[in-house]
């Protein structure tokens, strides 16, 4: 009986197909030590006691991008329903409290027809309810969506399980397992 030569590679390859040659996201990990099994959610002090020292330890710095949504209230001058309004001044909100007042610089004479700009008391801060109290209905309305980015550190913990094994990565935020990872 003979063996086809081709099957040192065949097993090669399906060996690398079985076990993956690329890096692999996991929602769990079981140790090889312990044969504890470490999950997303968990602590880093679980992970520590299941699997020991990690290799490796760094900390990096990860931007998040975090949307707003900013509602626009437009207050204006109506003189003729025919011509267009003139824009007196502008509430912008976010989170429904108000983060910018802008008022017409050109039309400033104007405002005297709008207590709540004129006698300055409209306040940054102020809630949707208490402007509409204040100043009443707004002329019209827009929303937008704006991008903010805010920053969070990452803790990555490597072990290295030696030649023939795959490398494991956890990786923290708020001192919680998020992301496992073999590379």
């Amino acid at each position: 009986m003979t063996r086809d030569k081709r099957f040192p590679y065949v097993f090669a390859v399906s060996l690398l197909m079985f076990f993956g040659c690329a890096s692999a996201y996991a929602d769990s990990y079981t140790c090889a030590k312990t044969f504890r099994v470490v999950s997303t959610g968990d602590s880093i002090d679980t992970v520590k006691a299941a699997c020991g020292e990690p290799t490796a330890s760094t900390t990096r710095t990860d931007t998040i991008y975090i949307p707003n949504q900013i509602v626009r209230w437009f207050y204006m001058l109506v003189i003729d329903a025919r011509k267009p309004a003139i824009p007196i001044f502008s509430v912008n909100f976010k989170d429904q409290k108000v983060i910018q007042i802008d008022k017409s610089e050109v039309f400033g004479p104007m405002l005297s027809g709008f207590s709540c700009i004129f006698n300055n008391t409209l306040r940054m801060g102020m809630s949707e309810n208490e402007v509409l109290a204040m100043c009443g209905s707004p002329t019209s309305i827009s929303t937008s969506e704006e991008m903010s980015t805010a920053t969070k550190p990452v803790v990555v913990f490597l072990y290295d399980l030696g030649q023939f094994q795959q490398k494991v990565q956890f990786e923290f935020e708020e001192s919680k397992v998020v992301r496992i990872k073999h590379i």
